[in-house]
């Protein structure tokens, strides 16, 4: 279905009838590095050479200033991984919230960064999506006229396009959608079809958004953390703690690291009846790219007055 779809795409911009001689290769290749370039993510991971209960240091970095603001972060602290929300940075520290349990990052420390492209980094790209028509100088031995497209292109990247450009949370279905695409590069187009420019644009965006149809909405981004403590006043009993509908990712563990049980049904914990999960000592559990409508965490332990620590994203 994609490949017919991309096909109508450049029918609709270049027609149908007698052959043409653009470069459809190199034409096509711009469509696919313009959409390769607004599915980016900007990524960043690196070893830590000191830091604090707020900061990572990396004297090898060279980050422009606040570019990282809003972005995740992830960092490991001996056996615990930490999570949350760059407040700003220099070129080379990572300013944040006070980690829990007053965790401070020292040299060794792995991280992680991770921060969404932004519609307005895209916006002035965007055109690069309508090359083939640029490259057009007649139309049945009739001169064309230049027209300003930016308004429509505005209009592509508002609600039209909500998943694949605001909501970009999977990069290798995205990469996958760009290999799909570009399997067609050499197919041939013709030209020389009847029709005003205007009717052949307005085919081209519906061929989009029946692209962007076809594709499916990728996994909306996680943008706002919840962090739950539950006391697990006695040993071996059932305690549970709901997550927010429809979270995108979770992690949980117990404070000190003790070996704990859980599921995600009641009954299976307190007296140990599976199906249930068990994690270690020093252990946790992480799940990433979920949606589930609602989810509950049921969770019990063998030592009385152990703290359940739970962060989850939606």
């Amino acid at each position: 279905m994609l490949e017919g779809v991309a096909k109508r795409i450049l029918r609709a911009a270049l027609g149908g009838g007698g052959t043409t001689n653009i470069d459809l290769p190199g034409e096509f290749a711009t469509l696919v590095l313009a959409l390769k370039t607004a599915m980016e993510a900007a990524i960043d991971t690196g070893t830590a050479t000191g830091g604090s209960n707020t900061t990572i240091i990396d004297t090898g970095a060279s980050w422009a200033t606040n570019m990282w603001e809003d972005a995740t972060f992830e960092v490991e602290i001996g056996a615990k991984r930490y999570l949350g929300i760059v407040i700003s940075n220099t070129a080379t520290t990572i300013t944040f919230a006070a980690l829990a349990d007053s965790a401070a990052v020292v040299s060794g420390c792995k991280y992680g960064l991770k921060r969404p492209v932004d519609i307005a980094d895209i916006s002035d790209r965007a055109a690069r999506l309508l090359g083939v028509v640029d490259s057009l100088t007649k139309w049945g031995g009739t001169a064309l006229t230049g027209r300003d497209i930016s308004l429509d292109l505005k209009a592509l990247t508002d609600i039209s396009i909500t998943g694949i450009l605001k909501s970009i949370g999977d990069i290798a279905a995205a990469e996958s959608l760009i290999v799909r695409i570009g399997a067609i590069a050499d197919a041939e187009v013709v030209a020389g079809a009847t029709g005003s420019m205007s009717a052949k644009l307005r085919r081209l965006t519906d061929d989009l958004n029946a692209l962007i149809t076809a594709v499916g909405l990728l996994p909306q981004l996680a943008t706002t953390p919840v962090i739950y403590n539950v006391t697990m006043t006695n040993l071996d009993t059932q305690y549970s703690q709901a997550l927010p509908a429809n979270t995108k990712k979770y992690t949980i563990q117990t404070r000190d690291g003790t070996a704990f049980r859980m599921a995600f049904v009641t009954g299976k914990v307190a007296a140990p009846t599976e199906p249930y999960f068990s994690i270690g000592t020093d252990g946790f559990h992480h799940e990433d790219l979920i949606n589930p409508a609602a989810v509950t965490l049921y969770f019990a332990c063998d030592e009385a007055a152990k703290v359940v620590e739970i962060i989850a994203w939606s």
